[in-house]
């Protein structure tokens, strides 16, 4: 299944000196962040699946109406999902031990998936959202209590590699509805702090992933509304 969105260091002002080491720490953490994600859902971050783009789906999407004035609203392209699901390395040091053990030994699922995905972004907000509607049969078992679990693993992890490393800690998110979980994470290291919401539930035959990225403040209120939103659209629309 597709990784949560890479959100550019340029995206949020680093400075160009540290950017390199900004993107590693960016790319590095968002791919834990993903592999917490799929491990709750007993998939794997690693994926051999294929997703191809169903414009049908994207009746579903929360659209530019749905976001206030200075966002940049799009459809994500088929390149564009391709590049979510490329396949990402976990960093080689991952702490607590627990955790790391736990995030490799997930299933990597295989086969063919419809997708449709939007993304919005405000570079001058330093905030960004993206939101992928899938068919629920990719994640496998759909187990989202699992969440205590993993978190209490995985609540505060620290990654390294080649001399770099950054921290990601987890905490559950209320107000969501429906039928799955959300977390916040907050991600720190090399320059880069950034925090993420993440929120997936499972609405009829679908399963909706909506993501909003903070590199100021975390938004908590609108980020529980844009994603209620978009599992009521999905809902009237699948």
């Amino acid at each position: 299944m597709p990784n949560a969105p890479q959100y550019a260091p340029e995206q949020f002002t680093v400075p160009p000196k540290k950017r390199r080491t900004a993107l590693w720490i960016s790319i590095a953490a968002v791919v834990v962040v993903a592999a917490v994600v799929t491990t709750i859902l007993l998939i794997s971050n690693s994926s051999s699946a294929t997703l191809t783009v169903d414009k049908a789906l994207e009746k579903a999407l929360l659209t530019s109406s749905d976001f206030p004035s200075g966002y940049d609203v799009s459809v994500l392209t088929q390149d564009e999902i391709d590049k979510l699901n490329q396949q990402q390395q976990l960093p080689d040091d991952i702490q607590p031990a627990e955790c790391s053990d736990l995030m490799r030994s997930q299933p990597k699922p295989t086969g063919d998936y419809s997708v449709g995905g939007m993304k919005a972004t405000n570079a001058g907000e330093r905030t960004g959202y993206s939101e992928i509607v899938t068919p629920v049969g990719g994640y496998g078992e759909w187990n989202p209590s699992r969440i205590d679990e993993v978190i209490g693993k995985c609540g505060t992890t620290t990654f390294s590699q080649d001399g770099q490393s950054g921290t990601v800690s987890f905490a559950k998110l209320t107000g969501v509805n429906g039928d799955g979980f959300a977390l916040r994470t907050r991600i720190e290291g090399g320059g880069v702090k950034l925090t993420l919401g993440v929120a997936i539930t499972k609405v009829g035959e679908h399963v909706v992933v909506f993501t909003g990225a903070y590199g100021r403040t975390f938004d908590e209120a609108s980020f529980v509304r844009l994603a209620n939103a978009a599992n009521e659209k999905a809902r009237a629309t699948l």
